[in-house]
């Protein structure tokens, strides 16, 4: 008995094999439900959309390819990420139950209960399969069997996927059963059923381990889907925050180029990403300053692997900026090492700072010329007594003496040097609150213009003389303030042997153009600004705070040499006006002195 049912059994694997009712896939998977594609629905889409419609497609149609039943794929929470009716029992038998819902609308239909494969596939086998990660077997509402697998990724389970498999029962009695559950005709079911070509055992094996190969792909498909969603998330997280940081953050590869940059780094120096990613920092810098990122910065980072500091860079505009930075030399495990850094834009920390350092100076310097027109005052009132005595001496020596005689040559010598030493102590006078000007209001172009006139006549050294039309009325000693101007001018000629332009410019400076960043300790209302400038090598920045100093000079001393009062007396003489003395001086382009001094309240 049981060799006649192995030749049967081995028969029925011949006949299915060589039965041409057998559909391909191809032609199989055309099918669409009449009701619709319920994966509309789907809220979930885990599965749906980590692999894909297409792709769940190709891996439905190989799973099912040797039963040719139906195939669901269902996501944690039930929705259908795809289903597929093959075989004509399926397919009729579906529909039939989903009729009976007696609803155009497929999401009330499926909760409505009475889809009865629908129930079948989800509660008792795809969702049983869920809740227990492991495989189900079980009967099938429509006559057949489910089969179900579990769809793990990353160690949960996401979804389920099952099959319909077995031969739809031929029985009278089954098949009236079923037609009166599912409101169909006897006979229908039974031309249906018939049609099914029956497979092998072996087959239905082979297709069980197809699908737990079909759930593992669908999870792997799923795992690598949600790691580069994760990755991408990560990414979008972190560039989020590199770019909402309002330091600057970078990386650089070891020559400096930059790799990447913030956008707070981008923003500050004006450029877009493309024209700073593959760029060194020393293209940014000051000229100066890039001869050192190779020796100081890039050394350092290779030697002490990390450098701090503060350098001045270019903006796209060409406005300088001062960055104070902190870089770390990184060596991952994989991969090569590189440059990370953080900035800080410190380019009004440093103008404060300078600004400080400048009224300090400022301070100082008022402070040291008080007290030296304190010390200068007395000196002077000592001298012009000592003086009158000697030079009334002089004078009576002088008198007593015939002019044959002599010794009156060295008194004549004598009484010479007393005058230069009388118009020194008037020098020093100026300085104290002694030598106060005498003012008196008035108009001061006229006297621009005798002065500018006075500048020795040389043909390398030209005045470009420029005076407001309306330039303001100030209370003025006219002597005083032209010696003033002419010390600061004679200065300025000196200050180019080889020739050059000097320029004498007077105009009206109102309160806010004044006040704007100047830090000038002007009292409030209307001045003018006297402004002489030259193109000389310019003072150096070392002795700057002692050019007001009394004697101090760059000159020879000696006879046309200098004696180191120009700049001194010049400074008493605006001070005592009730004015400010500032220079400024830029290396190898020229000197710029800036006189201000207060205007008439009344102008007419």
């Amino acid at each position: 008995m049981n060799r006649q049912e192995n030749s049967e059994d081995r028969l029925q694997q011949i006949a299915w094999l060589l039965d041409k009712r057998v559909k391909s896939a191809e032609e199989e998977t055309s099918y669409e439900p009449p009701y619709g594609d319920v994966t509309a629905l789907n809220t979930c889409r885990v599965i749906l959309d980590s692999v894909g419609k297409e792709t769940l497609k190709e891996i439905a149609e190989d799973t099912i390819d040797l039963l040719e039943t139906s195939v669901a794929i269902y996501e944690a929470n039930g929705d259908y990420a795809f289903g597929m009716f093959s075989s004509g029992w399926c397919r009729f038998m579906d529909a039939a139950s989903r009729a009976l819902c007696q609803t155009e609308d497929n999401e009330e239909a499926l909760r409505c209960g009475k889809w009865l494969c629908h129930e079948n596939c989800w509660n008792d086998s795809a969702k049983a399969t869920i809740e227990t990660g492991r495989c189900t077997d079980i009967p099938c509402v429509g006559g057949i069997h489910l089969y179900g697998e579990p769809i793990y990724a990353g160690g949960r389970v996401v979804g389920a996927i099952n099959i319909g498999y077995g031969n739809p029962p031929m029985e009278p009695e089954r098949l009236k059963a079923l037609a009166e559950t599912f409101k169909v005709d006897p006979q229908d079911l039974r031309e249906v059923a018939a049609a099914y070509a029956s497979r092998p055992t072996f087959i239905v094996d082979l297709a069980k381990k197809r699908l737990a190969f079909s759930a593992r792909l669908i999870g792997k498909i799923v795992e690598r889907a949600e790691a580069e969603e994760a990755l991408r998330k990560s990414q979008q997280e972190y560039r989020e925050l590199f770019d909402s940081v309002s330091d600057l953050i970078f990386t650089q590869d070891l020559e400096g180029r930059f790799i990447a940059a913030n956008s707070a780094l981008k923003h500050l120096f004006g450029y877009e990403e493309e024209e700073i990613i593959g760029r060194k920092a020393s293209d940014f810098m000051v000229p100066e300053l890039r001869a050192l990122f190779e020796s100081e910065y890039l050394q350092r980072l290779t030697r002490e692997g990390h450098v701090d500091g503060i350098s001045r860079y270019y903006r796209k505009d060409g406005s300088q900026i001062y960055i104070e930075y902190r870089s770390r030399l990184i060596e991952p495990e994989h991969g090569p090492p590189y440059i990370s850094g953080i900035g800080r834009d410190v380019t009004r920390r440093i103008a404060v700072q300078k600004e400080k350092e400048r009224l300090e100076s400022q301070l100082r310097q008022a402070q040291k010329m008080e007290a030296l027109a304190t010390l200068t005052g007395g000196i002077a009132h000592d001298y012009n007594n000592l003086l009158t005595t000697i030079m009334g001496n002089i004078s009576l020596a002088k008198m007593e003496l015939g002019p044959e005689e002599s010794v009156t040559d060295l008194l004549d010598e004598a009484e010479q040097a007393c005058m230069k030493t009388r118009d020194l102590t008037h020098r020093l006078a100026i300085l104290s609150k002694s030598g106060a000007p005498l003012r008196k209001p008035g108009a001061i172009k006229e006297l621009l213009t005798q002065i500018a006139a006075q500048i020795p006549a040389d043909p390398q050294v030209h005045c470009n003389l420029l005076v407001a039309e309306d330039l303001y009325p100030i209370h003025h000693d006219p002597h005083q303030l032209r010696l003033a101007l002419e010390n600061i001018l004679t200065n300025a000629v000196e200050a180019m042997p080889q020739g050059g332009t000097v320029t004498l410019e007077a105009e009206n400076v109102r309160d806010r153009e004044k006040q704007k960043g100047s830090g000038l300790p002007l009292k409030k209302g209307p001045y003018i600004r006297i402004m002489v400038q030259d193109e000389g090598p310019g003072i150096p920045e070392s002795i700057m705070e002692r050019i007001f100093d009394p004697y101090f000079s760059t000159k020879e001393r000696g006879i046309q040499k200098g004696m180191g009062m120009g700049l001194t007396t010049a400074y008493g003489i605006i001070r005592n006006h009730d004015g400010h003395i500032t220079v400024d001086s830029v290396p190898e382009e020229g000197t710029t002195v800036c006189i201000y001094l207060p205007a008439c309240e009344d102008r007419d």
